[in-house]
């Protein structure tokens, strides 16, 4: 027995670190993961482009506004809004923008669609997929919502926000508009 254990100290050595180790982990776990967990959330996120990408420097001009409501038949009332505009990409980098997604940030409104809790919107550029720089393009912005029966009527003023690709958000300038109660359809003579 003594001749295996001076013939195999190394392994024997390593095998009581690593227990000792181990043994650490498993009394301090919450510690440590919850350390690790903090310093994994206040990392900075790295972009598709590289850490040393600018942020895309892009000019929103309203072109027209929209906003139709609808009531259902459970009483509620949906709203439908369409925002167009002109964006021009001034960026000096010389990058396409992508707008992929959008908010409404004020007011705060529940979205028509149950998977999602406030109005996302839906994005579409008129002729391409991006807005190449120092080009304008024509953008529209969808956003189908719940309106409260409260605001019915009163002119409301929309802050919507659009991400682009590099995750930053560009507020765009507010509009006023007012809710616009979709007519029924006539009933001509059959």
């Amino acid at each position: 027995m003594p001749d295996w254990i001076s013939n195999n100290v190394p392994s024997i050595v390593s095998t009581v670190i690593a227990g000792i180790i181990l043994g650490v982990l498993a009394i301090f776990w919450k510690g440590i993961s919850r350390t690790v967990a903090q310093l994994w959330t206040k990392r900075e996120p790295r972009t598709e482009t590289g850490d040393s990408a600018e942020p895309l420097d892009l000019r929103f001009v309203e072109f027209h506004s929209s906003f139709g409501v609808k009531q259902r038949h459970d009483g509620q009332w949906d709203a439908q809004i369409q925002s167009q505009w002109n964006v021009t990409n001034v960026s000096r980098s010389g990058m396409p923008a992508r707008l992929l997604r959008s908010r409404l940030a004020k007011p705060r409104l529940q979205d028509a669609r149950p998977e999602f809790e406030e109005a996302t919107g839906h994005i579409i550029i008129q002729r391409a997929d991006d807005i190449r720089a120092n080009e304008t393009e024509r953008i529209s912005i969808h956003f189908f919502a719940v309106l409260p029966s409260s605001k019915l009527g009163k002119s409301i003023t929309l802050d919507i926000v659009v991400i682009d690709q590099l995750s930053n958000e560009h507020a765009l300038p507010p509009i006023k508009v007012k809710p616009q109660k979709a007519q029924p359809p006539s009933r001509g003579q059959t």
